[in-house]
């Protein structure tokens, strides 16, 4: 009898075991053809094997070699994103010059936003002064007709052009960036009667600058955007224009911005004898026209300070460098010498 009960409960395990290595074939089944559809259905004869540890090294014979060729095919498919994103940075972006025009007023506005140091200004009125002055002015964008076409707008990713001071005399605007800089011009400037004489009593010879442009502009294009308005000026010279009286000016006069290192010297440093030797410009032009001026002063700009009017250096903070902007006056000659030399500084060997 105990033989029997034995005998029994032996068929009942072996029952068992084929039951669980039935439902251990299914599984591997299914998960190898969910895995790898395009392998077709899986045979049951990869399973049949009475030896389980056979079974197992068969099927995952089937199973790597399914698995290598979906490796092979995922290195295939990224390679080939590789090679299309590496076409798409490697695209050559064609840049436009423009004269300037009304559809360009709104991304001059932005260009133009925080020339005033974070100062509310009638920057609108002064976007209107840039593009309906025709005569002289440069603008770089990239053309986009869709976009043209739809909104009327031409996007402007730079822009240089000069402004006379007694021509537009009458503008709300003009008055606003001139009072700024005379009550700036009076706290940090040492040449501050010099500066406010010519201004006051010579405003007919003095040309505002207004050269602003994206951070990441090729530096390639910024001297071709002076020269620019440089050929502007002698085709205005040349054809007699009735403009041309504004612009046979005498002086240029710039407001700009720059970092001042603040860092300590570590150890003895070589004057180079550029006042400016610790500044650092975000448009390299400045510091060509800078060494050319003949009036010059730099003053913190507001973004170091709280809403207090306080500042926020201190003899602890470890930051290397912050904002100024800095006002300087240059002769005409000397302007027309610095934007015929700004190409040298993209060539090393020059």
């Amino acid at each position: 009898m105990e033989e029997q009960k034995m005998s029994i409960a032996d068929k009942v395990q072996k029952s068992k075991k084929r039951t669980e290595k039935a439902k251990k074939k299914n599984a591997k089944k299914k998960h190898l053809e969910e895995e790898f559809p395009e392998a077709g259905d899986v045979k049951d004869e990869m399973f049949d094997d009475d030896d389980e540890d056979m079974e197992e090294e068969e099927s995952g014979l089937e199973f790597d070699k399914l698995y290598d060729k979906k490796n092979r095919q995922n290195d295939m498919e990224e390679e080939e994103d590789w090679e299309d994103e590496e076409e798409e940075e490697n695209l050559d972006i064609e840049f436009e010059f423009y004269d300037p025009d009304k559809s360009q007023k709104r991304s001059i506005v932005a260009l133009i936003n925080g020339y005033m140091d974070g100062l509310s200004y009638k920057s609108s009125d002064l976007a209107e002064i840039i593009i309906n002055q025709d005569i002289l002015g440069t603008m770089i964008g990239v053309e986009d007709p869709e976009e043209f076409k739809k909104t009327g707008d031409r996007d402007v990713i730079a822009f240089s052009t000069l402004l006379n001071i007694d021509q537009y005399k009458g503008e709300k605007v003009i008055g606003e960036i001139i009072k700024y800089i005379m009550q700036k011009s009076e706290t940090h400037n040492t040449a501050h009667e010099t500066l406010y004489n010519l201004v006051d009593n010579q405003a007919a010879k003095i040309v505002l600058l207004l050269n602003e442009r994206v951070v990441n502009l090729s530096p390639q294009l910024v001297p071709m955007l002076h020269d620019q308005v440089v050929k502007d000026l002698e085709s205005i010279a040349l054809n007699n224009f009735p403009e041309a009286p504004y612009f046979n000016f005498d002086y240029v006069l710039v407001l700009s911005r720059c970092f001042k290192d603040m860092k300590k010297p570590t150890g003895k440093k070589i004057k180079s004898g550029f006042v400016y030797e610790d500044y650092s410009f975000p448009k390299f032009e400045d510091f060509e026209f800078l060494k050319n001026s003949e009036i010059s002063f730099t003053f913190p700009s507001r973004s170091t300070k709280n809403a207090a009017g306080l500042s926020t250096l201190n003899k602890e903070d470890n930051q290397a460098e912050y904002w100024q902007r800095m006002v300087y006056l240059m002769t005409k000659q000397k302007y027309l010498e610095s934007v015929a030399n700004l190409s040298s500084y993209l060539d090393p060997n020059a």
